[in-house]
């Protein structure tokens, strides 16, 4: 049987799954993958509806992903129009976050870089990598 694999992304960092998890089909680890989504969401619906899954198989190739927004029973009775913007806007808010991470990180690199360059002193981790 196939292995899957369920990398959580919230904006900020993203949570690689090691372990994976043996299911039969893509179809499968989708469905297992919205079980999961609503899991981690519950009770926490609003501060999580940003996140997503992205689903992997053993080749590392993405099979899907799943958006906690599409996840979410709570706004599920909305309107199909407001259901979707609730979605788009958790799905930006997360790129957004994505690129603020990506952002901070490109300045932490940039003065290691320039203290390097002049000689002093400057320790800086990022994702538990030493930047300088």
């Amino acid at each position: 049987m196939p292995r899957y694999f369920f990398d959580l992304s919230e904006g900020l960092a993203d949570i690689a799954d090691v372990d994976g998890t043996e299911l039969p089909d893509d179809a499968a680890a989708v469905a297992h993958g919205y079980e999961v989504a609503r899991d981690i969401m519950r009770h926490q619906e609003r501060q999580t509806r940003h996140y997503c899954i992205s689903i992997r198989d053993q080749s590392g190739a993405v099979v899907g992903n799943v958006p906690f927004a599409a996840a979410d029973e709570t706004i599920a009775s909305l309107p199909p129009l407001i259901r979707a913007a609730v979605e788009r806007g958790c799905a930006q808010r997360r790129e957004i976050a994505q690129t603020i991470h990506a952002l901070g990180k490109s300045v932490r690199q940039s003065r290691a870089l320039i203290a390097r360059s002049r000689r002093r002193p400057y320790l800086c981790a990022a994702d538990g990598k030493a930047v300088c």
